[in-house]
């Protein structure tokens, strides 16, 4: 809550802690899931930019849903890049070894395509 209020008093920017998704089944953890609970938060709620980490590919089904007209009145989806899979998988020498991994990449490759 603290957090909250800083970042509405500071930059006019309303911070939102997502809840779980009655949609989807409870307990399951993973960067696809969780990106689906944020497009259903989203088209239950209004916003008029929504600003993402592209660690983790959050925003990988809100841009998906926009682009394909599927997302109905979609807000401006903006993508922040710090340190994405593939660049800390290459700039450690390491390869892709989980099924988990192969899906993050893509994620976060197609949230960066496909944001605004």
């Amino acid at each position: 809550a603290r957090l909250a209020k800083w970042c509405f008093d500071n930059f006019l920017v309303r911070l939102e802690l997502l809840p779980p998704s009655p949609e989807l089944l409870r307990g399951l953890e993973s960067s696809d899931k969780n990106s689906v609970a944020v497009y259903h938060f989203l088209k239950q709620n209004t916003f008029d930019v929504v600003y993402f980490a592209l660690e983790g590919g959050l925003a990988h089904f809100p841009a998906v849903a926009k682009r394909t007209g599927v997302f109905p009145d979609p807000p401006i989806l903006v993508v922040l890049a710090h340190e994405p899979l593939m660049w800390d998988l290459e700039a450690n020498a390491k390869a892709i070894e989980r099924k988990e991994q192969m899906t993050v990449a893509h994620m976060e490759r197609t949230s960066a395509e496909t944001c605004d």
